[in-house]
């Protein structure tokens, strides 16, 4: 999903034309709103949005010449195939060494402290990998 909702905006970016957030996260969002349930569709589509906005203030910075020439910003693209999840602060429980993904109805273990994770705003990635034995998340 965020490899589509990127898609959109990338190409509206290459035809030179304005890049319409509300636009391309409307299409996403009607898409994949019953997959993944519309709040974590929403963050998403809005993490990505973040990114978008930031490359084009780097990008503005750059041609006024407030920026190192060695520096060149590139519009956000897909940096690696590891799978992961956006969950937003309120679709989670965390209990004990296990997260709890309430949109899924799925539990996860988890090897990384939990110290402070419940308070975040957002619980930005949960890396994915089959482990020995079985699923684990990695904080």
């Amino acid at each position: 999903m965020l490899e589509r909702v990127n898609k959109l905006r990338l190409e509206q970016y290459k035809k030179h034309k304005p890049v319409d957030f509300a636009k391309t996260e409307k299409v996403v969002y009607e898409k994949y709103k019953a997959v993944l349930h519309g709040a974590n569709v929403e963050q998403i589509t809005r993490k990505n949005a973040s990114a978008w906005k930031s490359f084009f203030t780097l990008s503005k910075k750059k041609k006024e010449g407030e920026l190192p020439k060695w520096m060149k910003p590139k519009p956000p693209h897909k940096k690696r195939d590891d799978l992961f999840l956006l969950i937003r602060n309120d679709r989670y429980k965390i209990e004990g060494n296990e997260i709890y993904l309430l949109d899924f109805n799925l539990r996860l273990k988890f090897t990384e402290s939990s110290s402070g994770l419940a308070s975040r705003e957002l619980l930005k990635y949960i890396m994915i990998a089959q482990g020995g034995s079985g699923t684990q998340g990695f904080l």
